[in-house]
């Protein structure tokens, strides 16, 4: 049986974090279904703590370092791509734009509503990539494989718990 895990990003204050300056589709960005002609103009907007991974100022989207990049693609991890970055009008040599574009069918919704324990979704609808999301969800989940590699550059700010335990809410 394969093991899946659930990814989500924690920010301290002093972590630096980027703004879009141009308007765009944040769900279409995170989700690979659009595609940018021109590397995406971003700022800074806060912190200062550079880490492997940089949230922009919407909750999904966010960059990785060079460093993480590489680790993935030597790694072969699938379902994710990246696109290019200008920071403050010039282009990124170090970070990149991340999205997803593996895929797998909407989370299965127990009847019972709240806070719950435990997210599930139909085996047979998972395309295989590492990196996969739900059908009409921003949840971000990942394969053993994923968390090893990330586990091995000890990211400071990048959790990944098994999604049995991961708490969500069921409205």
């Amino acid at each position: 049986m394969t093991i899946f895990y659930v990814i989500s990003h924690s920010t301290r204050s002093i972590d630096l974090f980027y703004e879009v300056i141009e308007p765009y589709n944040d769900i279409e960005l995170f989700n690979c279904t659009t595609s940018l002609s021109s590397p995406l103009p971003i700022k800074k907007s806060q912190g200062y703590y550079e880490n492997d991974v940089i949230r922009l100022q919407d909750p999904f989207n966010f960059l990785i370092s060079k460093r993480l990049k590489n680790l993935l693609l030597t790694s072969g991890i699938t379902g994710w791509r990246t696109y290019d970055v200008k920071i403050d009008g010039t282009p990124s040599e170090n970070y990149s734009g991340f999205c997803i574009e593996g895929r797998c069918g909407a989370i299965l919704r127990p009847k019972q509503k709240g806070f719950l324990n435990g997210i599930q979704f139909e085996i047979n609808t998972w395309d295989r990539s590492d990196f996969f999301i739900p059908n009409n969800s921003l949840t971000i989940f990942c394969t053993k494989k994923v968390k090893q590699s990330i586990d091995d550059l000890n990211l400071k700010n990048m959790m990944v718990q098994r999604i049995e335990d991961y708490e969500w809410y069921n409205p």
